[in-house]
Formats: structure tokens, C-alpha cells, sequence
């Protein structure tokens, strides 16, 4: 027998085996009722993150403005960043200094940003738990996993979440 006739009676076979399968399983029990959300959509809209972020935000800009102050006292700098006259070893110091700041402003909101996504996590799977079961949906996928089918629930939740 050769590898062609063999591979034909291989697919022949599993042909045979999925149409009996087919004919077997009840359509409905094959089919599970699927949804899909938009989880980014979902977060970046989600009252926390907004307001961590908002905060977040706001700190940074109050500790920018104390780290132009400290630079500007330092190096003796006028007001118009423009007319300052820095040699390259204060340029490299002061480069320096605002990547130190930056790191150390990261390290400090680290813990805060792993806490507050938790939190939004936590709530985002309690609501999409709550619209699938209230819809009949016993499958819910990310939609950037979908690529066709299912049933977007994303604004829905997004509505449970802001309490609509």
C-alpha cells in the first residue's frame, strides 16, 4: 500500500467518524453561549483607573514642579530656561538628577499602581460574571482573542460598573 492510498483511507475514515459524530451530539450541547468584552476598553473606563490615574497625574506634576525648583537653586538658573548658559558636566548632572526622580517616583507608585489594578480587576470580573449569568452566557473571552463570533457585552458591563 502506498503513503497516498493510506493517508486517503486516513482522511476518509476521520470523515466518516466526525459526520457520525455530527449526527451523535445534540447541535445545542456543541454549542455554548459565548460573549466577548473589550477588557482595555473596560479598564480605561473604569472609575478607578480614571482616578488613579488623574492622581497620579497631579503628583507628578507637583513633584516636576519641585524638581525644577531644586535644579533651577542648584545651578543658579534664570526663569527663561533659554538664556541658561550650562556646561556639559551640569547638563549630564542635571540629566542625572531627573532620571534619579523619575526611578524613585516609579518605585514609590509601583505598589500603589499593582494595588489599584487589582482593584479594578476584582470589580471588572465580578460584573462581567453578573452580565454573562444574567444574559445566559456560560463563556465570556477577551476580544482580542475573538475573532469571529460571540456576543459583545462589553458596554454592558462597562454600564454595570459606573451602577447604570
Amino acid at each position: 500500500m502506498t503513503r497516498t492510498t493510506a493517508f486517503r483511507g486516513l482522511i476518509a475514515t476521520l470523515i466518516m467518524c466526525f459526520a457520525a459524530l455530527a449526527t451523535a451530539v445534540p447541535a445545542r450541547a456543541a454549542a455554548p453561549n459565548i460573549a466577548k468584552v473589550n477588557i482595555r476598553k473596560i479598564a480605561e473606563t473604569h472609575p478607578i483607573y480614571i482616578q488613579w490615574t488623574q492622581d497620579t497625574n497631579e503628583m507628578r506634576k507637583e513633584r516636576q514642579s519641585k524638581i525644577d525648583q531644586n535644579i533651577k537653586k542648584e545651578f543658579n538658573l534664570p526663569d527663561n530656561p533659554d538664556e541658561a548658559k550650562l556646561t556639559e558636566e551640569q547638563q549630564y548632572m542635571i540629566q542625572q538628577y531627573l532620571y534619579m526622580e523619575n526611578q524613585r517616583f516609579l518605585e514609590e507608585m509601583e505598589p500603589i499602581r499593582e494595588q489599584k489594578l487589582v482593584e479594578v480587576e476584582n470589580d471588572i470580573i465580578a460584573k462581567v460574571e453578573t452580565v454573562a449569568k444574567a444574559r445566559g452566557y456560560e463563556l465570556v473571552l477577551d476580544s482580542s482573542v475573538v475573532l469571529l463570533g460571540g456576543t459583545d457585552i462589553t458596554d454592558a458591563v462597562i454600564a454595570a460598573i459606573k451602577g447604570q
